[in-house]
């Protein structure tokens, strides 16, 4: 849900609040290298740390971002240079999410966790967007909506925390395969 409804309504957040159009939409690239840069330090990261706790510092850090560009939101620049951090945090955190649930099942559910995982991201592919287009397009104030959209990612990282608890994995990552 935060995810895309980052990656959608950024560049007309940032447009409504002053940056010219043609700078405005340098956020979509922004946010996209953003994305990748977390996604990568992710992949990175989770073979060095505990992938549970990794995790939840991207989640609670994507929080911190998210609130802190909703209290900016009179700032364009200031909203132009946080839209990367945000991304750079909340796929990061998306991508430790998809690690972690290979690391949650036994061996025989794996596929099925990780589907359902992604299944129900689907839905946030939907809500998002349309939540925020409903909100802002009522003239709900973007603090009000920012707050509401860190507490989300703030519940998620708690809950994989929880889920993660002590080693951060319930079932060892798999063996590797004998020659």
């Amino acid at each position: 849900l935060v995810s895309y409804y980052h990656l959608s309504w950024t560049p007309k957040v940032i447009d409504d609040a002053g940056v010219p159009t043609r700078i405005a939409l340098l956020a979509s690239t922004l946010t996209s290298v953003g994305s990748i840069l977390g996604n990568l330090s992710m992949g990175v990261l989770s073979g060095r740390m505990n992938t549970a706790r990794i995790t939840t510092i991207y989640f609670m850090a994507a929080a911190a971002a998210f609130l802190a560009f909703g209290i900016m939101s009179r700032e364009p620049y200031i909203l132009l240079a946080i839209a990367p951090i945000v991304s750079f945090f909340i796929q990061g955190a998306f991508s430790g999410l998809m690690i972690n649930t290979t690391r949650f099942y036994p061996p025989h559910l794996r596929s099925t966790g990780v589907g359902c995982v992604v299944g129900f991201g689907r839905f946030g592919a939907i809500a998002g967007p349309l939540l925020g287009g409903l909100v802002l397009g009522g003239g709900g104030g973007l603090i009000y909506l920012y707050a509401a959209i860190a507490t989300i990612t703030l519940i998620a990282g708690v809950a994989i925390h929880i889920a993660g608890a002590g080693e951060g994995q319930r079932v060892s990552p798999p063996a590797p395969a004998a020659n």
